[in-house]
């Protein structure tokens, strides 16, 4: 993973395609509960396990609603050290 090295010299790893690469993901029954115990849609609990993970996730959409949902995940409570690690394991899977 080269995150953590250049996160070391102050650059960090911008997502673009961080939605429309993942479809899998936002259907999965199991993200989709981590999602709703939450209280966030599935794409605003990917992007923040993202910005968790220390990845800057860009937002392409030109829908004004969804703009502010992303937007709102700036001043989100951090996910809980259980949920980051299934959502991590769901990914690899």
């Amino acid at each position: 993973d080269m995150r953590g090295p250049l996160r070391a010299m102050g650059v960090y790893y911008q997502s673009f395609w961080t939605l429309t690469a993942n479809p899998d993901i936002l259907q999965n029954t199991r993200f989709r509960a981590i999602a709703l115990a939450n209280g966030l849609s599935t794409p605003q609990l990917l992007f923040r396990f993202c910005m968790q993970q220390g990845i800057v996730p860009l937002t392409g959409t030109h829908s004004v609603d969804h703009m502010r949902q992303d937007l709102t995940m700036l001043g989100a409570p951090a996910l809980s050290e259980e949920h980051m690690q299934a959502i991590d394991r769901l990914l690899h899977e």
